[in-house]
C-alpha cells in the first residue's frame, strides 16, 4: 500500500499509537498518508513517529484540522530531523496562528528535503509573509512550490512575496488565488518576475480582482522573463482588453507560455480575433481555458480559423458546451486526419489527465 487516507476518522491515543508503530516498520512502503479533519486533533502529535521513522513517507496532508500549540510544535520540530524525508506538506485551514508560522518557518530554513508547501486558507499577516524570506534565504531549504490562496495577502504581502521570486533559492510554482491582490498587488509581483534571476514557471492569480491594468504589467514581465510556463488568472474581470494585451505577449518569438487559464474573465467575441491572431503565431502554447465566458458563435468561428491549422501547437481547449456544438463537428473531421486537439467542456475528475494539465 503506498497511499492511507484517514480523513474524518475518529482516532483514539491507543489505535493512533498502533498505527504508527506500524508505519515505522521498515517493510512499510507507504508514501502518502492523507489525516484532514481527524479527531481529535491531539492524537496527530503522534506522527512524530511516523516522521522519524519512516523514510519513504513524503507526502503528508494534515488539512482541514485546528493543530493548536502543542501539535504543531512537535510535527514542526520534526521537519529539522535528518530522518524526516517528508517533500510534500499540506497545511490547509489549520487555523494556524502567527506563532505556529514563526516556527514553521524557522524548521523550514533547517529542513533539507521539503519542496512543497500549501497554507492555503490561513488568515496570514504582513509580518508572516515577511518571515517566508528566512528560509528561502537558505540554501538548505530547497522548497520550491508554495501555495498561500485565500491567505487574505494585502499589497504589502506582494512586496514580500515578490523577494522570494529573486532570492537565491527561488520558488518555481507559486499559487496566490482567491486573494484580493488587485493590479497594485501584482505590481511588484511582475517587478521580480521580470527580473533575470527569477525562476518561477508556474503562476496563479485566479480570482485576485485584477482588471487589464493588471494584465499589462503581467506582458511586460512575461516578455523579459522565458521561464514562466503556466499562467491562470481565471475569475478576473479582465475584459478583451486585458487579453489583447496578453495575445501580444504570445505572439512574441521568445515566449514560452504553455498554459494560460482564462475562465470566467467577462470576455466577449470582441477579443477572439487577437486570440486566433496568437493562436496562429505562438509555438507554445498548449492548453487554454476559456470556459465560462460569452464568446458567441461568430468568436468561436474566428478561434477554429486558427485552430484548424496543422501549424496550430494548441492541444487541449476549454469551451462551454453549447459553444463547443458550433466546432464538434469540424474537430472530428480534424482528428480523423491525426490531430491530436481536444475540446473539454467539463472535468472528469477520475480522469488523472483531466484533473491535472492546469
Amino acid at each position: 500500500m503506498r497511499e492511507l487516507d484517514l480523513s474524518d476518522s475518529k482516532l483514539n491515543a491507543s489505535s493512533m499509537k498502533r498505527l504508527c508503530y506500524e508505519l515505522r516498520n521498515p517493510r512499510c512502503r507507504l508514501q502518502k498518508l492523507t489525516c484532514r479533519s481527524v479527531s481529535p486533533v491531539r492524537v496527530l502529535k503522534e506522527l512524530v513517529l511516523v516522521l522519524h521513522g519512516n523514510h519513504r513517507l513524503t507526502h503528508l496532508d494534515l488539512s482541514c484540522n485546528n493543530l493548536g500549540i502543542t501539535v504543531s510544535a512537535m510535527i514542526f520540530r520534526t521537519l529539522r530531523h535528518s530522518a524526516c524525508n517528508l517533500q510534500y506538506l499540506w497545511l490547509e485551514s489549520c487555523g494556524l496562528t502567527a506563532w505556529a508560522c514563526h516556527q514553521l518557518f524557522a524548521e523550514l530554513g533547517e529542513n533539507s528535503s521539503l519542496r512543497f508547501l500549501s497554507l492555503g486558507d490561513n488568515n496570514l499577516s504582513n509580518t508572516e509573509v515577511k518571515r517566508l524570506q528566512g528560509p528561502f534565504g537558505t540554501s538548505r531549504c530547497p522548497l520550491k512550490e508554495l501555495s498561500l490562496e485565500k491567505c487574505n495577502l494585502s499589497v504589502a504581502s506582494c512586496r514580500d512575496l515578490a523577494l522570494l521570486l529573486t532570492s537565491a533559492q527561488g520558488v518555481t510554482r507559486l499559487c496566490l488565488g482567491l486573494n484580493p491582490l488587485q493590479d497594485d498587488g501584482v505590481e511588484p509581483l511582475c517587478g521580480s518576475l521580470a527580473h533575470p534571476d527569477c525562476v518561477l514557471e508556474r503562476l496563479v492569480l485566479s480570482a485576485c480582482s485584477l482588471t487589464a491594468e493588471g494584465c499589462q504589467e503581467l506582458a511586460d514581465a512575461l516578455k523579459r522573463n522565458p521561464n514562466v510556463k503556466t499562467l491562470d488568472i481565471g475569475e478576473n474581470d479582465v475584459q478583451d482588453d486585458g487579453v489583447k494585451r496578453l495575445c501580444e505577449v504570445l505572439k512574441c518569438s521568445n515566449c514560452t507560455l504553455s498554459t494560460l487559464g482564462l475562465e470566467r474573465c467577462n470576455l466577449t467575441r470582441g477579443c477572439c480575433q487577437h486570440l486566433s491572431s496568437a493562436l496562429g503565431s505562438s509555438k507554445s502554447l498548449v492548453n487554454l481555458d476559456l470556459s465560462g465566458n460569452d464568446l458567441g458563435p461568430e468568436g468561436v468561428s474566428t478561434l477554429w480559423k486558427s485552430l484548424e491549422k496543422p501549424t496550430c501547437t494548441l492541444r487541449k481547449l476549454r469551451l462551454e458546451e453549447d459553444l463547443y456544438s458550433i466546432v464538434k463537428a469540424e474537430l472530428e473531421k480534424l482528428q480523423e486526419k491525426g490531430s491530436s486537439l481536444r475540446i473539454k467542456c467539463k472535468w472528469d475528475f477520475n480522469d488523472f489527465e483531466d484533473k491535472w494539465w492546469w
